[in-house]
């Protein structure tokens, strides 16, 4: 069976805010389509990202949005 596509992103957690997973979902958003990452978004407080993003020194845009 081969995966279904879809145009729906992912919602990624970045688990424990003091662990890795912000660093990695960063990379990830980095890496995009170029190495088959789909498209997500995180559910996460922005600060966090904007605030690791810079520790990493990765130049990535955190929009924010609120549910509903």
């Amino acid at each position: 069976m081969s995966p279904r596509k879809t145009d729906a992103p992912l919602a990624l957690s970045v688990g424990d805010p003091s662990g890795i997973g912000p660093e990695i979902a960063i990379a990830a958003w980095q890496a995009g389509d170029s190495a088959g990452v789909p498209p997500f978004y995180l559910l996460a407080d922005p600060s966090l990202i904007k605030a690791r993003a810079r520790l990493v020194g990765a130049n990535v845009t955190v929009a924010e949005t609120l549910p509903g």
